[in-house]
């Protein structure tokens, strides 16, 4: 599909079922292209190790973290241990 040259490309989940060998691979094809990319990862590594900028889809909204993945996974961390406080009080 890449050798079209595509605009923009869009994947979603695209490191299910790939070897470490397969995800460099990918990543490195993701810093190298020069088009647009839709990308919807739960890989921390190839979401930190892409050239992309990070946007957020939560509460209805979709909204650009300027922070980065680390704050962005921080703020979650977080989230959660006050959920998880405030649960336990009750």
């Amino acid at each position: 599909m890449a050798l079209c040259r595509p605009h923009m490309l869009v994947m979603d989940e695209p490191t299910n079922h790939l070897d470490i060998e397969s995800i460099e691979a990918l990543i490195s094809a993701i810093n190298d292209y020069d088009g647009s990319l839709v990308l919807v990862s739960h890989n921390a590594r190839l979401i930190c190790e892409t050239n992309c900028e990070l946007w957020v889809c939560e509460n209805q909204s979709v909204c650009r973290n300027k922070l980065g993945f680390a704050a962005y996974k921080s703020n979650v961390l977080d989230e959660i241990e006050r959920a998880a406080a405030s649960h336990t009080k009750e």
